[in-house]
C-alpha cells in the first residue's frame, strides 16, 4: 500500500509541476499582449500596410490617410487602457 500512495504523490508532483509550467507561459503570454512593445508594433505595421495598400491603389496621400487606421488602433487601446483603471 505504502508504494502506491508513492506513486500517487509522484504523480500528483508531475501534474501540479506541469501547471505550474503552463501557468508561467500563460502569464508570459498576458505580459506580450498587454505590453507597450507589442502595441507599438501593431500601429506600425497597420500604419506601413495600409499605406502601401493605399498607395497601390493609388489613392491620394496613402500616408496621411493610413494615419486613420493606425489612430484607429491607438484609439482601441486608449478605450482599454480607461477600462483596465477602473
Amino acid at each position: 500500500m505504502k508504494h502506491k500512495s508513492m506513486t500517487t504523490l509522484t504523480t500528483l508532483q508531475k501534474e501540479i509541476d506541469q501547471i505550474k509550467k503552463r501557468n508561467k507561459n500563460v502569464e508570459l503570454d498576458k505580459k506580450w499582449e498587454t505590453s507597450n512593445t507589442r502595441r507599438i508594433l501593431l500601429i506600425s505595421f497597420t500604419y506601413i500596410t495600409t499605406g502601401l495598400y493605399l498607395q497601390a491603389m493609388n489613392i491620394s496621400d496613402p500616408w496621411m490617410n493610413a494615419i486613420g487606421a493606425a489612430c484607429h488602433i491607438l484609439e482601441s487601446y486608449g478605450k482599454n487602457i480607461l477600462s483596465d483603471n477602473r
